[in-house]
């Protein structure tokens, strides 16, 4: 329930695909991956970063890691 609470309102609120990625079986960790597409690097980066600062923000979970790649 948890997981697909956050990825609901990633999704409202951001213009972004998103889903759960790995660890489907463990139910205290959840890998969750999305993607943004932009013509500005910029602008991709800073929406990346506001997903990112909207889950720690607004969910029950802990970003413990995060990992970036723009290309």
């Amino acid at each position: 329930m948890v997981v697909k609470s956050i990825i609901s309102r990633v999704k409202n609120k951001f213009n972004v695909s998103i889903g759960e990625i790995d660890d489907l079986d463990i139910h205290n960790s959840i890998v969750i991956g999305f993607a943004a597409v932009s013509n500005n690097t910029s602008h991709a980066s800073s929406c990346i970063q506001n997903v990112l600062n909207f889950i720690d923000d607004n969910c029950e979970a802990v970003i413990i890691n995060s990992y970036i790649e723009i290309l």
